[in-house]
C-alpha cells in the first residue's frame, strides 16, 4: 500500500538529477520541499472512509517532491565538498538522513498515539483490529493529521532554509580559496 510513495520518488529523482545539471540545485530542492509540504497538507484530509486512490495520490505527492528535493540536494551537498573529502561527506550525508528518519518516525508515532486508549492502539498496531468504528478510529485519525501538520511545517522551515542556503559556485569559489572549512586542506 506504500508502493505509491517509493514508486513516485523512484520516477521523480532520477529526473530531478537531471534538471539538476541545467538549473540550480537550491530552486529544485526548494520546490521538492514546498511539493511536499503540500502533498503532507493533502493527507490530512485522509478519514475513516477516505478511498485508497486519494491517499495514494497523497502519497505521490508526497514522494514526488522527496525526489525532486533529494538528487539535486544530494548532488549540492557532494559538489561543494573536495573529491578527497566526498567519502566522508557521502557518509556524513547518510547519517544525518538515517537519524532524522528515525527520530522523525519515532516523534510522528508518538503523536498520532498519544491521544489513543491504550486497547485501540494494541489492536491497531498488532494487526488484529478489524472494522474499528468512526468513534473508536477518532484518535488516531486526530493524531495522524497532528503529526502530518507538523511534517508539513518541517517542509515549509525547509524550504526557507533551501532557499536562503548559497549557490553551489560560492561553495566551491570558497574551497578553492582556502576560505571555507569543508573540503580545505590541511
Amino acid at each position: 500500500m506504500l508502493t505509491p510513495l517509493a514508486g513516485s520518488m523512484f520516477v521523480f529523482a532520477p529526473l530531478a538529477g537531471r534538471l539538476a545539471d541545467r538549473l540550480p540545485a537550491r530552486v529544485l530542492s526548494s520546490v521538492g520541499m514546498l511539493v511536499t509540504a503540500g502533498g503532507l497538507l493533502g493527507m490530512t484530509s485522509i478519514g475513516v472512509g477516505t478511498p485508497y486512490w486519494e491517499i495514494a495520490l497523497w502519497m505521490v505527492v508526497v514522494g514526488a517532491g522527496s525526489g525532486i528535493f533529494n538528487s539535486p540536494n544530494t548532488r549540492a551537498i557532494m559538489g561543494s565538498v573536495a573529491p578527497e573529502k566526498r567519502g566522508v561527506a557521502s557518509g556524513t550525508r547518510t547519517l544525518v538522513v538515517n537519524i532524522g528518519a528515525v527520530l522523525s518516525i519515532a516523534f510522528a508515532i508518538a503523536i498520532v498515539t498519544s491521544a489513543m486508549p491504550t486497547n485501540v492502539m494494541v489492536e491497531i498496531f498488532s494487526g488484529v483490529s478489524r472494522g474499528l468504528s468512526a468513534s473508536a478510529a477518532a484518535p488516531l485519525i486526530s493524531g495522524l493529521h497532528a503529526a502530518l501538520l507538523l511534517m508539513a511545517g518541517a517542509s515549509v522551515i525547509g524550504f526557507f532554509f533551501s532557499v536562503l542556503r548559497g549557490n553551489e559556485r560560492d561553495a566551491y569559489a570558497m574551497r578553492q580559496s582556502g576560505l571555507g572549512l569543508v573540503g580545505k586542506q590541511p
